[in-house]
């Protein structure tokens, strides 16, 4: 049910007003030019317009089948999909590789590493990273997950643990205090999200200082995905 109340009172004010109403329930207003009285009581007018529109009605039970097939279906196609382009991936990267190395026998370095470098991004391309979020604690429901996390190593931020850290201690300086990082440095990490142990002990690594605390719920570890020595994707000054 769709419901719209316009207080039509300003609107007789305003004789030279046009109003005009779209499918998605959007009200546009618009005046002559150069007329001061219509820009001081155009927020009035925009605040007098309310737009209910109701919930949809739940499926129907042979609908929702349908659509619950139809999202099975889809799910099982991805997947096929995904496979078979994670298969061509590899098949070129070992393709590429040879060819690398022919370059660099013939001594044609810069074509050696272009191709290095397409080789070190076709390995990431799949990953999709998510930004990186400060501290997991959002993700404290996710035990057994893996996730990987576009970083930048920073420090002066808080960790509790050695290898295993608190769902609230901060990524980017726990990358770092694991060796995964280095300051200012970019990369992608691996994270995957664990139940707590009893204890966190705390250390000094790579510079960084983490501090001891007790069981956490959830905790994670910090590593490097499982390809060759991938580069920092850029650097850049840390921000403590």
């Amino acid at each position: 049910m769709r419901k719209i109340a316009v207080w039509g009172a300003l609107f007789a004010v305003l004789g030279f007003v046009t109003t005009s109403y779209s499918e998605e329930f959007g009200l546009e207003f618009r005046d002559r030019p150069h007329n001061p009285r219509i820009a001081s009581i155009r927020p009035m007018i925009t605040e007098t317009v309310t737009v209910v529109v109701a919930s949809p009605e739940p499926l129907p039970a042979d609908a929702l089948a349908l659509v619950t097939s139809f999202d099975s279906e889809s799910a099982t196609i991805r997947q096929k999909a995904e496979q078979e382009i994670q298969a061509k991936r590899q098949s070129l990267i070992v393709t590429l590789q040879a060819l690398q190395d022919a370059y660099t026998r013939e001594a044609k370095l810069d074509e050696a590493v272009a191709i290095r470098d397409t080789i070190r991004q076709l390995k990431v391309s799949h990953l999709k990273p998510a930004p990186d979020p400060g501290s997991l604690s959002e993700y404290a429901n996710r035990i057994g997950e893996t996730f990987y996390f576009d970083v930048t190593g920073q420090v002066g931020y808080s960790i509790w643990g050695s290898e295993v850290y608190t769902a609230d201690s901060h990524l980017a300086t726990a990358a770092v205090h694991a060796g995964v990082l280095k300051v200012g440095q970019r990369g992608i990490v691996k994270v995957t999200l664990i139940k707590s142990p009893d204890t966190h002990r705390g250390s000094t690594a790579n510079g960084v200082s983490s501090s001891n605390w007790g069981n956490y719920g959830t905790s994670y570890t910090v590593e490097r995905p499982n390809f060759d020595s991938m580069p920092p994707l850029r650097t850049k000054p840390a921000t403590p």
